[in-house]
């Protein structure tokens, strides 16, 4: 799915995103707070004291899934 669609779910059920690529790297957090998204590894640490800066290719990626 698209990141639209992916994060939508995401917020719906208070969830994670990914890709198909990053699914046992990372995950990300959407939120409207200050920090943006948060980007976590799959073991719950958070590498990125920025949030998350997606490229143009993650933003138009097709393979975005849910997760916990």
């Amino acid at each position: 799915m698209n990141i639209c669609e992916a994060t939508k779910k995401s917020l719906e059920n208070n969830c994670f995103i990914t890709t198909v690529e990053w699914k046992d790297l990372i995950k990300i957090k959407p939120t409207n707070d200050i920090g943006n998204c948060i980007i976590m590894t799959n073991k719950g640490e958070n590498p990125s004291a920025h949030g998350w800066q997606p490229c143009a290719d993650d933003l138009t990626r097709t393979d975005w899934i849910v997760t916990e």
